[in-house]
């Protein structure tokens, strides 16, 4: 057989950089949203491409089908696909009113409690989660030749630049791309509880290679994950909570407040927000201040 190496990608698939053209076209469009969602532009001043923009951008996300699908991902913080799902739905329906001059309240506030602030500020920067709480990454890498040779491992730094060292190390004759990534706490002790479970399916010993479906390593290593996500959460009292205003403060074991507002707050009501109450939280850090989200009441 003969190979053409003008046929053989520089990068793996997905993991190309943004193009500056692409780049310019998604900053406008994640400042113009940003705007809209926190009411700094008037509806008659907006451009509905922008929504547009947005759209395909998390489309490609959804989709895996382009070249920049995991660059993309990775500056909007790795959200998961049903959470994208749904924000597609909200910015087609956004849009639709937009042109219609119809009611955008509600599909605003659908859009936030689904987190898209959250991911537009990531991707412009501007939050991050708590590094006491995520201490790095396990990945699943494969080429497109060879999908169920699974390259595995984890890494606290950042997942592009980690795969472009593997790359330019192995020597191998197709790039591997990230296929799956998978927020942990203690990378080392997460990789080698993972490397157990998946003990058979390895390949050699002394490489970090495994010869299953990809599905099935998910599966292995989401069942890994759902004991570690228990440890990710933390808990606090909260302090107020303004039902008018829609949000209020948790303070901490170590007497810090930490925000929360009503959309991140599952099971929400005006009876439910007592003072004193624990609520079981992811913690997010922006320039503001702390963060919950993905919050819960503690029976």
């Amino acid at each position: 057989m003969e190979l053409n190496n003008k046929n053989i990608s520089k990068w793996g698939f997905g993991m190309a950089p943004i193009s500056q053209i692409m780049r310019e076209r998604y900053d406008l469009a994640i400042q113009s949203s940003l705007e809209l969602i926190s009411g700094n532009t008037y509806l008659t001043d907006f451009d509905i491409k922008h929504l547009s923009e947005l759209k395909g951008m998390f489309n490609r996300c959804v989709r895996e089908d382009q070249w920049d699908w995991f660059s993309v991902h990775s500056e909007f913080g790795f959200p998961p696909k049903g959470q994208m799902r749904l924000i597609v739905k909200d910015i087609v329906s956004l849009r639709n009113a937009i042109k219609e001059n119809l009611e955008i309240e509600n599909i605003l506030q659908s859009l936030i409690s689904n987190n898209l602030f959250k991911i537009l500020e990531t991707y412009q920067g501007n939050i991050t989660f708590d590094t006491l709480a995520f201490s790095g990454w396990v990945y699943i890498l494969s080429t497109r030749e060879m999908p169920n040779i699974l390259k595995i491992g984890m890494t606290t730094r950042n997942i592009s630049e980690r795969v472009k060292e593997i790359n330019s190390a192995t020597g191998l004759l197709y790039p591997l791309s990230a296929r799956a990534i998978f927020r942990v706490k203690n990378a080392s002790e997460a990789e080698r509880l993972i490397f157990s479970k998946l003990e058979s399916y390895r390949i050699r010993k002394d490489r970090e290679f495994f010869n299953i479906e990809f599905q099935k390593a998910v599966t292995l290593i989401n069942d890994y994950l759902q004991f570690e996500n228990k440890k990710l959460r933390s808990i606090a009292k909260l302090k107020w909570f303004d039902k008018n205003l829609g949000y209020g403060f948790l303070i901490d074991s170590n007497n810090i407040e930490i925000f929360l507002h009503k959309s991140q707050l599952k099971d929400f009501n005006d009876d439910n927000h007592l003072p004193g109450i624990l609520i079981e939280y992811y913690l997010l850090v922006n320039p503001t201040g702390r963060i919950a989200i993905d919050a819960k009441i503690l029976n």
